[in-house]
Order: C-alpha cells, then sequence, then structure tokens
C-alpha cells in the first residue's frame, strides 16, 4: 500500500510534557544515581565538620593504622574492613578533615557502583532506592561517620544487585566477579551481616532460579567466605578461638545475648535515641509489645511499605524484589531477638534492601505518567508522583536538620577528649605515658598517644592499659621504668579504691566539667 504525499499524517494523542518527552532520567539512570551520590558528599560536608575529631569507635578505628598513636585494643567482635579503608590516609598521619573527605568521596562513589545493577534493572528506581536508603536522619549521620555500618549496606545492597544480574546470565563469568567482590567488602566489614543476609538471598536464588543459581552462589559464597575468613583468622592467631568459640564470643559481646522481639522498640525510637541502652530499654523489656510509631515516622514508614507493595505488585519479574526482601529477614531475627541495646545503625542494610523495592514501586509510578494518553492511571500516578516529590523534599530537610543536630550534641564529647588529651601530655613532660580513664579513653589514646584503657576500680590496682589477652601492660611497672601513669576520674570512687593513695589535683572547666586527675607516686618521683 502507497501512501498519498497529500494525505495527512497519522493522528497521535496529545504530546507529552518536555521534560518526560525527553525521557533523560528515565533512559539514564546512571545520572540519577551520581546526582544522589554527589548530594551525598555535599551533605556529609553540612552534617559532619570534616574536622571533628573522632569517636569512640572512630578512634578506635583510626588508631590500628595511625602514623604515631599506639593501636587502641581491638576487640575479637570486630573486623578489619574499616580499619583497610582508612589505612590509605590513616597510615601518613593525615588530619582529620583529609580522612573524612577520603571517606566521603569513597562512599559516594561505592554508593553509585552499590546500586548500578538495580538501574540494570529498574531503570529510575535505582536512584529512588538510593533516596530511601538516606531518608532517615539516623542513616544519613552513619554515612558521615566513620563506621563499617552504612558500608557493610551498600556492599549488601550491590552484593543482591549483581547476584540478580549474575542469576540472568549465570554463564557470563564477567558477572560473577562483581557478586564476589561486594560480599568480600560485606564480609570484612561485619561478618555477621553478610552471612546472614547472604542465606536470605541463596535461598530466594535456590527457588527462584533452581539450576541457574550454582555459579552465582559459588561466586558470592567465595566472596563471603574470603571476607569472613580474614576475621576468623584473626580470632585464632590474636585469642586462639576456634571458629564457633569467636562467634559465640562476638554475639555475646556485641549483643548481650537473647532477648524479646525488640522491633517495636526500634520503630519506637526511630526519631532517637540512636542508641537505646540498658535504661531505655528496661520498661520495654518489663512490659514487651508494640510501642507506637513516632508520629512524623509513621507516615514515612507508610509512603514505603506503599512503595514497595507498588513495586512487587507491578512487576513483570517479581523474583529480584522477593530476593532483596527476603534478605532482610535473617538480619530482622537477628537483631530483633538479640541485643543489649538497640542500635539503629544495625538496621541499615534493611533499609537499603527494602529501598530497593521500594525504588521499583517508584519507577512504577514514573512509569504510567511516561506512557501516552489521559487515562486515570497516568493522572493518579502524575499525582502521586508529584506528592512524594513534595514529600520527600520537605522530608529531607527535616531529617538532614536532625542529623545535624545530633552531631552538634555529640561534638562536646569530641572535644573533651581532646582537652583531657592535652592536660595529660602536658603533665608528662615529654615522658612516655599511661592514661587509665573513666570516659573517652580511645579518643585520648588518639589525641595523647599515650597508652589508654577504660578505668575499672580495684581495691588494690588501677586496671593496666590495653588488659586483654596478650597486651597487658603493669602500671606500676611502667611508672618504675619513667613512664607518667595517670587515671583520670569524673565519678565519685570508694574509699577503697587504690587510687586514693595517689597524688591528685582537680581539674574544672565549662568544656571539661569536672575531673580528678591522679599521679602515680613513681612518676611523681621521676617526673623531671
Amino acid at each position: 500500500m502507497v501512501t498519498s504525499p497529500t494525505a495527512p499524517p497519522p493522528a497521535r494523542g496529545p504530546a507529552p510534557p518536555l521534560f518526560l518527552r525527553s525521557g533523560w532520567l528515565a533512559r539514564a539512570p546512571y545520572l540519577g544515581l551520581f546526582g544522589v551520590g554527589l548530594g551525598l558528599l555535599l551533605l556529609q560536608t553540612v552534617v559532619y565538620p570534616l574536622g571533628a575529631g573522632p569517636s569512640w569507635d572512630e578512634a578506635v578505628y583510626l588508631t590500628q593504622t595511625s602514623a604515631g598513636s599506639p593501636a587502641v585494643y581491638f576487640d575479637e567482635h570486630r573486623s578489619r574492613g574499616m580499619v583497610l579503608l582508612l589505612s590509605p590516609v590513616a597510615a601518613w598521619g593525615a588530619p582529620m578533615v583529609v580522612v573524612r573527605l577520603w571517606v566521603a568521596t569513597t562512599l559516594a562513589g561505592l554508593l553509585v557502583a552499590a546500586y548500578w545493577p538495580w538501574a540494570r534493572i529498574y531503570r529510575f528506581g535505582a536512584p529512588a532506592a538510593a533516596v530511601v536508603l538516606l531518608s532517615l536522619w539516623s542513616s544519613l549521620y552513619f554515612s558521615a561517620v566513620l563506621y563499617p555500618n552504612f558500608l557493610a549496606a551498600l556492599s549488601i545492597v550491590g552484593g543482591a544487585g549483581s547476584l540478580v544480574r549474575a542469576l540472568e546470565d549465570p554463564q557470563r563469568s564477567s558477572r560473577l566477579v562483581p557478586v564476589a567482590l561486594w560480599m568480600v567488602g560485606a564480609g570484612l566489614l561485619r561478618p555477621s551481616d553478610a552471612v546472614l543476609a547472604g542465606v536470605g538471598m541463596a535461598v530466594v536464588a535456590v527457588f527462584g532460579w533452581r539450576a541457574a543459581a550454582v555459579r552465582p552462589l559459588g561466586a558470592a559464597a567465595v566472596g563471603g567466605l574470603v571476607g569472613v575468613g580474614v576475621w576468623l583468622v584473626e580470632g585464632a592467631v590474636r585469642f586462639g578461638l576456634s571458629p564457633v568459640g569467636l562467634v559465640t564470643g562476638a554475639v555475646e559481646r556485641s549483643t548481650g545475648g537473647p532477648s524479646p522481639n525488640q522491633l517495636p522498640l526500634y520503630l519506637a525510637n526511630l526519631d532517637g535515641p540512636l542508641r537505646c541502652r540498658a535504661e531505655c530499654r528496661a520498661a520495654y523489656l518489663a512490659d514487651p509489645g508494640w510501642q507506637g510509631v513516632p508520629e512524623p515516622f509513621g507516615i514515612w514508614l507508610a509512603a514505603v511499605a506503599l512503595l514497595v507493595v507498588l513495586g512487587v505488585v507491578g512487576s513483570k519479574d517479581r523474583r529480584p524484589l522477593v530476593l532483596a526482601l527476603v534478605a532482610t529477614v535473617p538480619l530482622l531475627w537477628f537483631y530483633a531477638r538479640s541485643g543489649s541495646a538497640v542500635n539503629q545503625r544495625y538496621l541499615l542494610p534493611v533499609l537499603g534492601l527494602v529501598g530497593v523495592a521500594a525504588g521499583a514501586g517508584v519507577a512504577l509510578l514514573y512509569d504510567q505518567v511516561a506512557a501516552s494518553g489521559r487515562g486515570i492511571r497516568r493522572v493518579s500516578a502524575l499525582l502521586g508522583l508529584t506528592l512524594l516529590v513534595v514529600f520527600g523534599a520537605l522530608w529531607g530537610l527535616g531529617q538532614g536538620r536532625a542529623a545535624s543536630e545530633e552531631m552538634e550534641a555529640s561534638m562536646q564529647h569530641r572535644i573533651r577528649a581532646e582537652e583531657l588529651a592535652r592536660i595529660v601530655v602536658e603533665r608528662a613532660d615529654g615522658r612516655p605515658c599511661a592514661v587509665a580513664a573513666q570516659n573517652s579513653y580511645p579518643q585520648i589514646q588518639y589525641w595523647s598517644e599515650c597508652l589508654t584503657v577504660e578505668f575499672q576500680v580495684h581495691p588494690d590496682r588501677v586496671t593496666h592499659p590495653l588488659g586483654h589477652h596478650h597486651a597487658r601492660h603493669d602500671l606500676d611497672a611502667l611508672a618504675a621504668d619513667g613512664w607518667a601513669v595517670f587515671a583520670l576520674v569524673q565519678r565519685e570512687l570508694p574509699e577503697d579504691a587504690a587510687v586514693n593513695s595517689w597524688p591528685s589535683e582537680r581539674i574544672d572547666s565549662d568544656v571539661l566539667g569536672r575531673y580528678e586527675l591522679f599521679v602515680h607516686p613513681l612518676s611523681v618521683a621521676s617526673q623531671p
């Protein structure tokens, strides 16, 4: 059939708006991912002062490779992933601003990489999923501190996406490499999270993809074993512990053993505190049950849940989303039933994986808006997407402000630790030094380069610095060898405490509050 040159063109529906007609974001979700990564990098400079001194855990990790400071004792429940990340800058004594810029830049790059495989599957849903991960003030806060949890969450999200891509074409060896690398990272950073999430992924892969799952799961298992194996080997070499003994001890140390279901308490504390300790948990443990959700977070929770339902119901192939969601089940079970404290950072991998399903829901809304025609589905989707953008912008501003306020509140502790370290260094007068402190001893060690340990009261002695296993130091022997040995005490001591016989001076200031600085008698005698 030949069309007459004078015939009118075929009729078309009304042209969509320009931003939909160009479709640049739908066709190039990677630009959206880069935008989220850049936004995260900029947010970190606002939420967290780049020159801020280290917190307790940050000081533990930093001193493992710092050029000057001796290493704070590294407990058996910790793994070396964060130390490896910090070592390129901390090893040559870089200032805190350089260390934080290094980690912030690396984190932004890893966020883009972690959601990259999901962009291959859900296009615009990938940057939306990354935004969901960053949508809570607690996740913004922990993205800015030198802790392994946020990085482990990214590793697990990246591992899940790479696993799905490998399951789609298991014969392509190039798709197996990212699976193994992401699981190595997860195992190095948080061995428990890597194993728990890996179990959930494996179950869905076996039942959802059957024989095609053999090679991808083999790559994931090898990567996970390499990462977790570093922790197991260190446990055997440093502590003489078998894998079972190491895992058991780590669980008892970091979680305090089994407890009633704590998920209601996690939800009830979405607005803070970041860590719900013994006092915070006491009322809940007396009467466990539903605690409710703080009002604005209830809206957030409902919105995320609705997007997850949209994503799962509207997907042609639901297996990738089921894999991501089922991977959260072992994590939720473990942290709900174990814990001497409810710590919001433990659930970051859960938020990251749930965000993938929520992002698929956002992608579904966008596809409906971008579709031709004026049907009710398109109008409803446009309204939903508009509300989501407006609410998300307002919500993000509020969460960013809350994260910044939390950081400001923690600055007092950091400033106090630096000031205490300065006083100790002055009193040491150039001599090697050791400090037993009631507060902030890892930070004091970082700033002063003295051996430090948490002060514990004994009637006949003061706890030795680095006093675990093979790292024992006798304070009396150190003082006899010419070391300046101190005890920093803030709380009242019992009458039979050994340090009561030591010479002391009171330190009062607006920054420090009231402290008592005790000096070992032999250190006084050897003072130049």
